[in-house]
């Protein structure tokens, strides 16, 4: 990128002019500053969550789904959890009845014992980690 500037100081702060008094007001000074790509970094947006049922009981199977989307466009995983008893089995939204469209993960839990209170199935939703030397902030290279 080329910048003209009819007073040295602006680039006098960033180091590039050295002597502020050689530059005449009346004349531009030019000079190439390097642009480097800005990454941001936005966290997943999960944007519907459902369960089959409000509580669990013991031997009962309850479905859940989630629906999420990465604003960068990147492609999302889906780890899930809980806080007691086997791991959920990840299932397809359309095997619970869900429009895959827009339901993105889904699974089912189930147990042969009562959970205490404050228990949970969880879901974390990310984006995977790119690969070393990876410049595309849209997509896992």
């Amino acid at each position: 990128m080329i910048i003209e500037v009819s007073n040295c100081s602006v680039l006098y702060l960033r180091g590039i002019c050295q002597n502020r008094a050689a530059t005449s007001m009346r004349e531009p000074t030019r000079a190439t500053l390097a642009v480097q790509p800005v990454v941001v970094k936005v966290a997943p947006v999960i944007t519907l969550d459902y369960q089959t049922r409000d509580s669990f009981v013991a031997g009962t199977v309850v479905g859940m789904a989630v629906g999420a989307n990465d604003p960068a466009g990147g492609t999302l995983t889906y780890v899930w959890t809980a806080t007691f008893g086997p791991a959920p089995t990840a299932t397809t939204p359309a095997a619970l009845g869900l429009d895959p469209s827009r339901w993105t993960s889904a699974a089912t839990f189930s147990s042969a014992t009562q959970p205490a209170a404050n228990t949970a199935a969880i879901v974390t939703v990310m984006r995977p980690a790119r690969r070393r030397g990876c410049q595309s902030p849209m997509r896992s290279c």
